[in-house]
């Protein structure tokens, strides 16, 4: 034991009355190899106890004192079986500091079976631990222990670990074997954190999160899920992981390919270990990828279809508009291929059966939409002719052989109690490739309440985004797509000994793909716990060899957008060029909808009268 604080009765004896912190303790770090009791997991570890709270319960600000304690006095590992309440600022202010500081915290999921987690488990630098029944499942009433309870779970639940009728220490100075709930899980983690910092202290908190993540035995399928997290927990793998350190070094920041069609060309992009450990990694051809116009991946491009667009008819704000749109293309999505889709007024757009869901939720479900694009799924207001409370805002759609583009044009929040007001400007794009888009102009009100991603049509895999946080913003886009079917990648799994090198080959074959420029990403995934997912972004340029050194909207590529250019534009638009130049066409379709109109001059008018 070190020195701790009681916060409850301010001195420096912390003495337990309630048995919780007791138990809690034992679990984590009780002595072992004494032929006594019970044995905690980093039983070599020494244990600071902070009294928070009593045989009444616990005050909040008592909570955020112990954790500024904890880290100033030097504690490496902080667990909080605790949990309940709201968000606070304050609360995230003291993980914040802490976690800066090098601590690494773990708090108890919840116990009340619900979709979301506790606080303070939600908070982004604090580690969420669900429980494990002793069927190897998430705990939950109908479970095979008989207990009537449920761990919470979630899109912030982090792993899982055992929390059903567990031995430890008893306040008495005895033992119990009852010890129940998320409590009782958080300190199993807790002690883990503790095995690996034992043999590596020098990591951070994010790479210990991490290296927890990736030696995590899945439950339920594999990669991360709202019911379990990564996992289980396995000890012996994350130590064994710290102790032997793979790190992975891709020296390639963008693999390009230029090409004419019909031709078939490969580039290699190089995959050091320059670790001590052995370095695997694996690739799943046909998973969606997503980036956002945060990143040096992607841009943010609105595509303006306000004097082209069909209004699409609601007759209920919750149900999709009775006419569905015909495609001008086999939209590919999840293995299947669709030729309409419809729109409904809570921001998603399917392909199959309409949904009159307006609480969103996480995905992948089955109780979701499927299959479906969820632009902005929340309880929206379009105007329709149900003739809705406060409804407000329409939605248009304008398809080509390219794309089709359906527009929620300021289209309004549902008012109902406990709820704010919003105005949501923004796009669901699909391409005839499988690409699909967001963008968002103008998101103003409340931007916390909504789901965004896609989901295919069963409700069993899917990607999320986002699920009730503020994450998009004005002026932004996001891209999701799998890697495209002309691109090859070989090896999709490998295994890299330490300070040896592999050769990723990269093969673009373009017969038959239609000229353009085209862009795909390439995910590993690792067992490096400080670089689990790296991305290889790839640009193949077909037919467009030429076009390297051309700038939208200067046709006459004097490096100046002015009357000559529009003159030039007006000139290939109304067939007056015969066979204008590959190069020259591109750079025409100033706003890059794949269509070369008068929308393209508007446009260009506008920026030159700005310059």
């Amino acid at each position: 034991m070190v020195d701790g604080w009681d916060f409850v009765n301010d001195d420096d004896d912390p003495n337990d009355d309630n048995g919780h912190g007791t138990a809690c303790a034992g679990i984590a770090a009780a002595i072992g190899n004494n032929v006594d009791g019970i044995a905690g997991v980093a039983w070599g570890s020494q244990i600071m106890s902070v009294k928070v709270g009593n045989s009444e319960g616990l005050i909040e600000t008592n909570g955020v004192n112990a954790i500024l304690f904890a880290t100033d006095n030097g504690a490496r590992i902080i667990s909080m079986s605790f949990g309940g309440g709201a968000y606070n600022q304050f609360s995230e202010d003291a993980i914040n500091y802490a976690t800066d500081n090098g601590s690494v915290l773990f708090a108890a999921a919840g116990n009340d079976d619900w979709g979301e987690v506790s606080y303070p488990s939600r908070y982004e630098n604090c580690i969420s631990v669900g429980a494990l029944s002793p069927c190897n499942e998430r705990k939950n009433p109908e479970s095979c222990d008989g207990e009537p309870w449920g761990s919470n779970y979630g899109v912030e639940l982090n792993f899982m670990a055992p929390g059903v009728l567990i031995s430890t220490t008893a306040m008495d100075g005895g033992y119990i074997d009852y010890m129940n709930g998320t409590s009782a899980a958080c300190p199993h983690a807790a002690g883990i954190g503790a095995l690996i910092l034992s043999v590596a202290p020098e990591l951070s908190p994010a790479q210990v999160r991490s290296v927890m993540e990736a030696t995590s035995d899945d439950l339920y399928g594999p990669g991360f899920d709202v019911e379990t997290g990564f996992g289980r927990l396995n000890a012996f793998q994350a130590v064994s992981h710290s102790m032997l350190f793979p790190q992975i070094e891709i020296p390639a920041d963008l693999v390009e390919f230029e090409m004419d069609p019909g031709e078939t060309v490969s580039e290699t992009a190089l995959i050091f270990n320059t670790g001590d450990g052995d370095l695997t990694f694996s690739i799943d051809p046909d998973k969606y990828i997503w980036t956002d116009s945060d990143s040096a991946f992607t841009e943010y491009e609105w595509i303006d279809i306000e004097d082209i667009g069909t209004e699409v008819n609601f007759t209920h704000n919750d149900q999709a508009a009775p006419e569905a749109i015909q495609l001008d293309f086999d939209f590919p999505f999840y293995g299947f291929e669709y030729s309409e889709c419809i729109v409904n007024a809570n921001g998603w757009v399917g392909f199959g059966d309409d949904n009159t869901e307006w609480l969103n939720m996480v995905l992948p479900s089955e109780n979701a939409p499927m299959p479906a694009v969820f632009g902005f799924w929340d309880d929206l207001n379009p105007n329709n002719s149900g003739n809705s409370n406060l409804m407000g805002g329409d939605v248009y759609y304008h398809g080509n052989e390219n794309r089709l583009v359906v527009w929620f044009d300021h289209v309004e929040h549902w008012v109902g109690p406990n709820q704010n007001n919003g105005t949501y400007d923004f796009q669901m794009v699909l391409y005839n490739d499988g690409v699909i888009r967001f963008n968002y102009r103008s998101m103003v009100g409340q931007l916390s309440l909504a789901t965004i991603g896609i989901q295919n049509e069963v409700g069993d895999e899917g990607v999320l985004i986002n699920f009730n946080s503020e994450f998009v913003h004005d002026e932004m886009s996001i891209l999701l797509q799998t890697k495209h079917d002309f691109l090859t990648v070989s090896p999709l799994e490998a295994t890299i000994p330490p300070m040896e090198t592999l050769e990723l080959t990269l093969t673009v074959n373009s017969a038959g793909v239609t000229p353009g420029i085209y862009q795909d990403w390439i995910e590993l995934t690792t067992n490096d716990y400080s670089n689990l997912h790296p991305v290889i972004p790839i640009i193949t340029a077909i037919g467009t060899l030429n076009c390297g050194d051309w700038n939208p909207g200067d046709v006459n590529q004097d490096d100046v957008l002015n009357v000559l250019d529009i003159i030039v534009i007006v000139n290939i638009v109304i067939g007056n060029t015969e066979d204008p130049e590959p190069c020259q066409v591109w750079a025409s379709d100033y706003n890059a909808d794949g269509e070369l109109n008068v929308l393209d001059l508007i446009s260009l008018v506008s920026v030159i009268l700005e310059q």
